[in-house]
């Protein structure tokens, strides 16, 4: 790690690199940090990439478009990942999304239908599961599942 450019004094990640910051959030007290250490941030952690790609994964069934292929696949490999939208979906605990007709998994990307967009609370914590589930199964056999769809 070197020195970020832009906030001398703090250590910089590598460019794909995604982190989570804690400033100090008073004036006074942020000053002092500042003039001792030339910043204010207290803590720098990289992600990881079951946080990177859960955020990404909430945020993007949150919205109309849902989540695209291309987006998808520029994260996950830049976490290392490279897990697929299929290997997602392939766990019955989300499948089931699918099946109901809540979620769709197309040559576009993932998003929950009209109807399921309402039960976005409700879907979000399986599908952040079955993240997981996929992370883990990737890291042990190293391999993808073949490109299929949902519909």
């Amino acid at each position: 790690m070197g020195k970020d450019e832009n906030s001398p004094g703090l250590p910089s990640s590598p460019p794909a690199a995604r982190q989570a910051r804690i400033q100090t959030l008073e004036p006074p007290a942020w000053m002092r940090e500042v003039e001792l250490a030339g910043h204010g941030t207290r803590l720098i952690r990289d992600l990881s990439a079951v946080d990177v790609l859960s955020e990404l994964l909430a945020g993007a069934l949150r919205t109309r478009e849902g989540l695209e292929r291309r987006t998808w696949r520029e994260r996950a490999g830049k976490t290392g990942t490279e897990v697929t939208l299929e290997e997602l979906v392939a766990s019955p605990r989300c499948r089931r999304f699918a099946e109901e007709g809540t979620l769709v998994l197309d040559g576009q990307g993932l998003r929950l239908t009209r109807g399921g967009t309402a039960l976005a609370d409700g879907v979000l914590p399986y599908m952040l599961i079955c993240l997981e589930e996929a992370l883990e199964k990737r890291s042990r056999t190293g391999r993808a599942i073949e490109k299929g769809t949902l519909a």
